[in-house]
C-alpha cells in the first residue's frame, strides 16, 4: 500500500511540475509561436509612423474612445489639478443633455 501512495505522489507531482511549465510538451512550440507573434517590433521598425500617425489633442483624446479614457485616468492619478477640469466637463456635457426641469 506504501508503494501505491508513492506511485500516485510521484504523478501527482508530475502533473503539478507540468502545469507550472505550461502544459505538456506539444503545447510548448505553441506559446513560443505565440510569444514571438505578440511581441512589439523594434523601435528602428517603427520610427517611420510616428509622421504618419495624428498625436493632436483632438483626434486621441476627443475622438478616440480609448484615448479619452487613458487621458482621464492619467489626470485622476498623475495630474490631480487637470482632473477637475475633466470633471467640469462631464457636468457640461450632463447638463446639456438633462431635460430643462431637472437641471438645477
Amino acid at each position: 500500500k506504501l508503494e501505491l501512495m508513492e506511485l500516485e505522489n510521484i504523478v501527482a507531482n508530475t502533473v503539478y511540475l507540468k502545469a507550472r511549465e505550461g502544459g505538456s510538451d506539444s503545447n510548448k512550440g505553441k506559446s513560443k509561436k505565440w510569444k514571438k507573434l505578440l511581441q512589439f517590433p523594434h523601435i528602428s521598425q517603427c520610427l517611420d509612423l510616428k509622421s504618419k500617425l495624428d498625436v493632436r489633442y483632438s483626434y486621441v483624446v476627443d475622438q478616440q474612445p480609448i484615448g479619452r479614457l487613458l487621458f482621464r485616468q492619467f489626470c485622476e492619478c498623475v495630474k490631480p489639478m487637470y482632473h477637475k477640469y475633466n470633471k467640469f466637463l462631464d457636468d457640461v456635457e450632463q447638463y446639456q443633455v438633462e431635460l430643462d426641469e431637472k437641471r438645477q
